[in-house]
């Protein structure tokens, strides 16, 4: 497992776990969670890019960032059954638009 949960991570500490992960190395490892990290659609969809990419993958945890819906639909396609709860995912844009 890889929990980096509650960290203030950002997309760019995403990225860079991104970068770090690598299909041959990390065969085996089944759980990512980067809950509560202030992560962004481009942060989403470098880790979810990469951990398509792992083949024992059972579970992303992306949940509570800052993500938007469309990113958040993209995702869902790509990581199918992987990916975890992402209902708690609103941009800041995304929450304004709903306040009307």
């Amino acid at each position: 497992k890889l929990l980096v949960d509650e960290n203030e991570l950002g997309s760019d500490g995403a990225k860079t776990i991104a970068d770090a992960l690598d299909k041959e190395l990390h065969k085996n490892l089944k759980e990512v969670s980067l809950e509560e990290n202030g992560i962004t659609a481009d942060g989403a969809r470098e880790i979810g890019m990469k951990c398509s990419e792992l083949p024992s993958l059972e579970k992303l945890n992306l949940n509570s960032n800052s993500i938007a819906r469309d990113a958040v639909d993209e995702l869902a396609k790509l990581l199918e059954n992987v990916l975890g709860d992402m209902e708690d995912n609103l941009s800041d844009d995304e929450d304004e638009d709903n306040e009307d």
